[in-house]
């Protein structure tokens, strides 16, 4: 339309893709790295709950796959 101003009007210039590597980190280590953090932004209990429940329930089950293999009906299942 005439007037009307658009980004996308004009050449666009193409980029090659850029292929990223799968992870090969595993869900525990991941999980290990957010508890520290997490744990020093909560209070003790808190902490000692969260904890727990990574020990307990999720490591347990979830801890061996890499991040790139996990899925989200895998994690819904243990949630």
């Amino acid at each position: 339309m005439p007037g009307c101003y658009s980004p996308f009007s004009g050449d666009v210039q193409k980029h090659p893709s850029t292929y990223i590597e799968p992870s090969t980190t595993l869900y525990k280590e991941y999980l290990g790295d957010w508890f520290i953090t997490k744990k020093n932004s909560s209070g003790i209990q808190t902490a000692k709950v969260y904890q727990n429940y990574l020990q307990s329930r999720i490591m347990p089950r979830l801890g061996n796959y890499t991040l790139s293999k996990l899925s989200t009906i895998q994690i819904s299942i243990v949630y």
